[in-house]
């Protein structure tokens, strides 16, 4: 039950600050308990789910597993699969690009640079 409430509460909160944030950038006036309530809500949020992945946690190490497996466990039952597969692939296409070599990048980025054989 806590992990769906998890779940719940971080599939609408961020949404809503997003909301909050444009509404603010836009230049509307808001109540001043308006943001306040918001921040409370995100850590309440944070909070939430710091709670459920310890318990998640805690119930792999009694169960035997070591601590890189139980923590391995406690994010794969906690962030959705299609998550896990676009971060890992983001993080292994940005991870895995060459280093910038002169003459390859921008032409802006040379000026001033020998040109090489």
């Amino acid at each position: 039950m806590p992990l769906r409430t998890a779940r719940a509460a971080l599939f609408v909160v961020p949404p809503l600050e997003l909301l909050l944030l444009v509404v603010l950038a836009a230049g509307v006036p808001l109540p001043a308990p308006m943001p306040v309530a918001a921040e409370v809500a995100a850590a309440t949020v944070l909070t939430l789910e710091l709670l459920v992945a310890r318990r998640l946690f805690r119930a792999g190490r009694r169960g035997g597993a070591g601590r890189r497996a139980a923590l391995s466990a406690t994010v794969a039952h906690l962030v959705p699969p299609l998550v896990r597969r676009r971060t890992s692939a983001s993080v292994i296409t940005s991870s895995s690009s060459p280093a910038r070599q002169p003459g390859r990048g921008h032409p802006s980025a040379d000026v001033g640079e020998a040109p090489t054989a």
